[in-house]
Order: C-alpha cells, then structure tokens, then sequence
C-alpha cells in the first residue's frame, strides 16, 4: 500500500506544531515567572521578618534592600553583644566568687527544697568535711530545731535572725544565723561565729553579777549609817545637814542600782522562776498608780482606763515590777500637771496594757535602742533625772519570760505611747 501527501501540506502540521510549543512555552515560562515572584515575595518577607527580629538584640543599623546581608549583619552585632554580656558575666562571676571567698562568715545556698548548692571557703571552719556538704540537706548539715525553723520561713518568703549552739561541728561553737529567701527561688543561710563575743558576754555577766553581789553588803552598811545619821541630824535641828542628806540620797541610788543589776543577772542565767496566777489586772494597776502618784506628789490624777473584770494569768512580782517601771518612767519625765491615761484590753488571746503621756516624748533614734541596757533618751549630765537606763532592759526580760513584748512609738501631738502585749493565759517558762 503506497500513501503520500504534499510536502506543504506536512510542513504546515509542524509549522502548527512548532507554534504550539511556542504559546505553550511561553505561557510556562510566565506562569514560572508569577510562581517564582510570589514565592520571592514570601521569603524575602520571612527574612526581613526574621532579620528586623534579630536586629532588635543586636546593634541597631538601618536595614538596606538585601535581606541576607541584614540578616548576617544582624548576627554578627548579636555575636557581638553576646561577647561583651559573657565577659560582663565573667566578670561579675569573678567579683563574686571573690566577696565570697574573702568572707569570714560561712555562706550555704539553698534550693527551694533545702538543699545546700553552694557554699564558700569559711564552711571549713565550721564543719569537720565541707566537701560532703553539696546536695544534702541544710537541715541534716547543720542539725536543731532553730535552722529547721528559719530554713522553712525563708523558702515561704521570709527571713529571720537567731543564735544557737552549732551541734554539727565537734567544737563548742556559738553562731549567729540569718537566712534570706532569693527571688529567683531558694534562699541563702550566712552562718557567723560569735563564740567568742558570746564567751565574753558570759564573762560580763558573771562580773556584773559577782560584783553586784559583793557589793549589796557595803552599800547597806553605808546605807543604814546614812539613815541613823539622817535621823540623829534631824533630832538635834530642824533641818538635815546637806552632807548627810546627799550620802543618804546617793546611797539609796546605789542600791536600787545594784538590785537592778542583781534582777537582771537571774534573768539572764535562768534562774528566775514564774509563778503563774489569776490576777485582776484593774487592782494591780490601781494599786502602783496610786504609789507611784504620791510618792511624786502630782497634783493631777493619772486616769485608769481598765474593765474591772479583765483577768490575766501572769507572774505577779514581774507584773508588778513591769507596771510600777513603765507608770514611774511616765510620771518622771513629765510634769506635775500633765495628763498620764493607763488603758488595758483583751484582744482574742492577748492583754494590751498601754500607757500614755503628753511630755516631751522620746526622738525616734531612741525607739529601739531605749530598752537596751544602761542607754537614756537624756543626757547623762542631765542631774535634774535620775536613772541607770536599766528599768525597761529589765521591763523587756521580765516580759521575754512570760512570752511578752513591748514596743514605744509617739503619741499625737506629743508624749510617748508604751505597750505591753502579754498572753492571757501564757505557758510559764
């Protein structure tokens, strides 16, 4: 079988053919052209994006039309920064490391479950095997009921301050304590030896003590000579002799002074003993007011602000000894005629005793250092008042042992305000 046709007629087949992969040609190409433009778009978008991110933890430039070099400049300023902020840190590190290497106080930090992630060189001095002391427990280290109880307050949020033997090291080691809840969480323990001022303060009160007792016997043969001196010089004139009267006067100072300071060393050793009773607060308050009012010969009542029916379980002796102090120090330093009111409460579980004047109050310097031992809010030249700066250090120990406190701030427009906060029906120590 034989076919054949014009070669004009084969020549337009492919001419059409030809024209066909033309227009389809073309047309492919444009649509790669549209596909590769939108696909341009959304990844030069996503590095511009991600490059204007970058630059805001580097060094801010102004970004030009290439994004890779953006992109690349940007990392080399965070490269940059990122230098600078490990040498800053290295440096902080070894500033740190340092402060506490130097410190002579013994430096645990603590997790928020107690244990101990880092300590510095002075745990040497105070336990027998630092180096055992990583990942344990502050509790187990350093053992007693004190550190368990400021540990688990400073995790809560708080911090505290307490003194207590050191069980844990084999010598006889006397510490004060403080630990500090962290921010980032955990809290930090500073352990500082104060054996030595503690053995010194021992010693202290044992010479006040011995001093004061050996004393007691001259002061009162001095003192019964300053009497029957007194009473014979008044038998023969109408008038003591000067002399005679300021050796009875500075005698009677004398021994108040050295019974202030015998009360405060059995406070101090422990040998006080309470002895816890129902008293009516209105009649003991009552009775000391009414003391303390004529032996200083006011001429204006001092007002009692107290229910008669309001009872408190105390020791009497220090009750008496804490009202008569604080009542007498308000008729001390004010005058004859100003206004003294005395006010007692019961608050749930607790007896608030204030007493209010209106003299010259006391300046806010002196609020926490006036019950402290022999410290006066006057000056000491100042002969017109008398004292040893001893009654409220004796106030605040009596109150310690019946698990109470006082407090003073400043009366309006002026005065001091005292404070006794008292249990009602406290455990006896």
């Amino acid at each position: 079988i034989r076919v054949q046709t014009s070669l004009s007629n084969v020549e337009q087949i492919i001419n059409k053919i030809r024209l066909f992969l033309l227009i389809a040609g073309l047309w492919g190409l444009g649509v790669l052209i549209v596909i590769s433009g939108v696909a341009t778009h959304f990844l030069t978008r996503t590095l511009r994006s991600l490059a204007k991110r970058v630059s805001r933890f580097g060094s801010k430039n102004s970004l030009s039309h290439d994004e890779i070099s953006d992109l690349s400049l940007s990392f080399d300023n965070i490269k940059k920064d990122l230098t600078e902020t490990l040498t800053s840190l290295s440096r902080e590190r070894d500033r740190f490391e340092t402060v506490l290497e130097g410190m002579v106080e013994a430096v645990f930090a603590l997790d928020d479950q107690g244990r101990v992630t880092l300590v510095n060189q002075a745990v040497a001095e105070l336990l027998e095997e630092p180096d055992l002391v990583i990942g344990r427990n502050f509790k187990d280290v350093i053992g007693g009921p004190e550190i368990a109880e400021l540990v688990d307050n400073a995790i809560a949020g708080g911090e505290g301050t307490k003194q207590f033997d050191l069980t844990a090291s084999p010598k006889k080691i006397r510490v004060l304590a403080r630990v500090s809840a962290l921010k980032s969480g955990g809290c930090v323990a500073v352990l500082h030896d104060i054996s030595d001022i503690h053995r010194l303060e021992e010693m202290r009160r044992e010479f006040v003590a011995n001093v004061s007792h050996e004393l007691r016997t001259p002061v009162s043969v001095i003192m019964a000579n300053a009497e029957t001196l007194l009473d014979e010089g008044a038998c023969d004139s109408t008038k003591p002799h000067p002399l005679m009267d300021a050796l009875h006067r500075n005698a009677k100072r004398l021994t108040e002074t050295i019974s202030e300071l015998l009360a405060l060393s059995r406070l101090d050793a422990g040998a006080y003993i309470t002895d816890m009773q129902m008293l009516h607060l209105e009649s003991e308050i009552v009775n000391h007011v009414e003391a303390v009012r004529l032996a200083s010969k006011r001429t204006k009542q001092i007002n009692i602000e107290v229910s008669p029916d309001l009872q408190i379980v105390a020791d009497k002796h220090a009750l008496s000894r804490i009202i008569s102090n604080i009542i007498s120090n308000a008729v001390k330093y004010t005058s004859f005629d100003s206004d003294i009111v005395v006010r007692a409460q019961r608050q749930k579980d607790l007896v608030i005793i204030e007493v209010e004047d209106n003299g010259p109050g006391i300046a806010p310097q002196h609020h926490e250092l006036i019950f402290d031992r022999f410290h006066r809010a006057v000056k000491s030249s100042d002969q017109t008042i008398g004292g040893t700066g001893l009654g409220l250090a004796i106030v605040s120990s009596y109150l310690e042992v019946m698990n109470g406190h006082i407090t003073l701030k400043s009366a309006k427009p002026k005065g001091a305000i005292f404070t006794i906060v008292l249990p009602a029906f406290p455990m006896g120590k």
